[in-house]
């Protein structure tokens, strides 16, 4: 990889990175000054600036820790670890409970808003699909899915009740089953079966899958009615000469796409809610290491990986910036809605404190994750490694109605 690439992947990775953020910043920002309240600071990342220019009154910075944001409102109690003091000698009108829901609702909707926006450029660029069917490449001898008569060129259909369409698809519902012994739907000749197979923690991902290998590259494929191969205009029968993606042209509708990060993600919290039964845990997550390895290897694939990884990143953002917790918007929305209900503010040294403390839990959260992401990836090598060619398919799919 030249350096011109590696500088190419860096740039757009945190151009895509802080554009989640600031959009969901921005929300913050706008509903703040519409409910007329007063904003002292608007910042992409934490720590110290990369710089910075102040205009009417408000500071803007681009800071050096790449780990989100904040919008600094003295009407709405923060940590001041993380957004530094505020100008305790003005005094400033308290806002109403609603204005502070509102507010702290406009970060993670604009995320949404965002995300759809998103998701209708990939509908109509395409989107690249692994061609990794769920057609099972490998059984090993004497195990207990050989006893059962399973074999290789089977198709597994579903996992644990979901329906699958990849491999992929049949790793992730097996992660995320709150048991080891899941029932999986085995199609051969059109013939389905049910066997209730035992998944085991496997020893380099450290999370349970079944044990059963994928056909990585099969000679001759299979093509579903309403597919992305059939989208691509690949036909049954078709022979694959080099195995990479397909495009999917028109990509799925936005809703689609939005509407499936948002039950994978549900799932995953789930599945960690219940990490006794599923075996996810923290270390399992993705911290802004993780995610921006990820991003990076996207970028450098083709653009529209990363647009979708965006699409992910943007619905995640939402979901977890709404969770209940003090410093996320979910804890400013609860404590509003806490003092609407008592009639007067909660004290000042009680948000402080309580914001603060949580504030040090979530970075040394991070701190954590952050560990994992980096035992975990091979940071440098997976960022800036060549991605996969993708090649186009000259028959595009007939136009679908979002």
């Amino acid at each position: 990889m030249t350096v011109l690439n590696i500088v190419y992947v860096v740039l757009v990775m945190l151009l895509l990175f802080g554009a989640a953020v600031f959009v969901h910043e921005w929300g913050h920002f706008w509903m703040a000054r519409k409910r007329g309240m007063k904003v002292e600071a608007f910042a992409i990342g934490f720590g110290p600036k990369i710089f910075s220019w102040k205009r009417d009154g408000i500071e803007y910075a681009w800071r050096w820790i790449p780990a989100g944001g904040y919008v600094k409102l003295p009407q709405m109690i923060t940590s001041e670890s993380l957004e530094g003091e505020t100008n305790k000698e003005e005094v400033i009108p308290p806002a109403s409970p609603w204005s502070k829901i509102l507010v702290a609702f406009a970060g993670p909707f604009m995320n949404i808003v965002f995300a759809f926006v998103l998701a209708g450029v990939i509908y109509f660029v395409g989107l690249p699909v692994a061609v990794n069917p769920s057609i099972i490449g490998y059984v090993e001898p004497g195990s207990e899915e050989a006893k059962f008569g399973i074999q290789e060129g089977d198709r597994i259909v579903s996992v644990n009740g979901e329906r699958v369409k990849s491999w992929q698809d049949v790793n992730m519902f097996t992660i995320l089953a709150r048991t080891n012994v899941l029932p999986v739907v085995i199609e051969r000749d059109g013939v389905q079966t049910t066997y209730h197979l035992t998944a085991k923690v496997h020893e380099a991902v450290g999370l349970k899958l079944l044990n059963l290998d994928p056909r990585d590259h099969p000679e001759v494929i299979e093509v579903q009615s309403d597919s992305a191969a059939e989208a691509a205009g690949l036909k049954a029968g078709d022979k694959i000469l080099t195995f990479n993606y397909v495009v999917q042209r028109p990509g799925p509708s936005p809703w689609e796409q939005v509407s499936d990060v948002f039950d994978k993600t549900i799932k995953t919290i789930s599945a960690l809610i219940h990490s006794k039964q599923t075996g996810v845990g923290a270390k399992d997550l993705s911290g802004p290491v993780g995610i921006l390895t990820i991003l990076a290897a996207q970028v450098n694939t083709d653009y529209r990986l990363a647009l979708s990884f965006l699409v992910l990143l943007n619905v995640n953002l939402a979901i977890l910036n709404l969770l209940p917790i003090p410093v996320l918007d979910g804890g400013h929305i609860m404590m509003a809605i806490i003092e609407k209900i008592r009639r007067r503010p909660l004290s000042q040294k009680f948000v402080e404190y309580t914001t603060t403390a949580f504030a040090l839990l979530l970075i040394s959260f991070m701190l954590y994750v952050t560990f994992f992401d980096v035992k975990r990836f091979s940071v440098f090598k997976s960022m800036f490694k060549g991605g996969h060619q993708i090649e186009e398919q000259q028959k595009q799919a007939a136009p679908q109605t979002p």
